[in-house]
């Protein structure tokens, strides 16, 4: 539903990547806001991080809200 970091790095990394704030615009998909937040609040959200060996996904991790 939001693409949060997507340019291609070559390489090893160490660190933070990106950082911010999502901002309701940021949506894709025809999805609200509020309907983000319910997945996430639901344990029905997750960050797939994509490689270019990997293209469908390398890493999954679920989103949980700590509220």
């Amino acid at each position: 539903m939001v693409i949060l970091f997507s340019t291609a790095i070559t390489g090893t990394t160490n660190g933070v990547l990106a950082s911010g704030a999502m901002q309701a615009s940021a949506i894709i998909g025809g999805e609200s806001f509020a309907t983000l937040v319910d997945k996430i609040r639901n344990g029905n959200a997750y960050v797939n991080v994509h490689t270019m060996a990997n293209a469908a996904g390398e890493i999954r991790g679920q989103l949980i809200a700590d509220n």
